[in-house]
């Protein structure tokens, strides 16, 4: 089972850890299920760690990005993950194959 840190806009922070986005969507990923990642979140009275356990991993193509899927990300409308997903990975083309990460939060 590995345990990494995932990088994560700091604006997500908060949606993350209300269960508001849960899965995250990589062009690259060693992820499976049952591995955990960390969080560092920087605030005040110092950072603070938070634990997630991935409970599934997909391969999906940028073109079979739905809104249903949008949502679990925490956006409202997919092209708004897939305009920000090309500014990330500016290589991506409509079938370029992607890692969505489904998680939860470890209490």
């Amino acid at each position: 089972m590995n345990e990494e840190y995932l990088s994560f806009h700091s604006e997500y922070h908060d949606m993350l850890i209300e269960g508001i986005k849960t899965s995250t969507i990589r062009l690259h990923s060693n992820l499976k299920p049952g591995d955990k990642f960390k969080l560092i979140r920087y605030a005040e009275g110092g950072p603070k760690t938070f634990t997630f356990k991935v409970t599934q991993v997909n391969r999906i193509r940028f073109d079979e990005i739905d809104n249903k899927l949008a949502i679990k990300e925490g956006y409202c409308h997919k092209k708004l993950l897939q305009r920000d997903l090309r500014s990330i990975y500016p290589e991506i083309i409509n079938s370029s194959l992607l890692y969505q990460i489904s998680f939860e939060l470890m209490k």
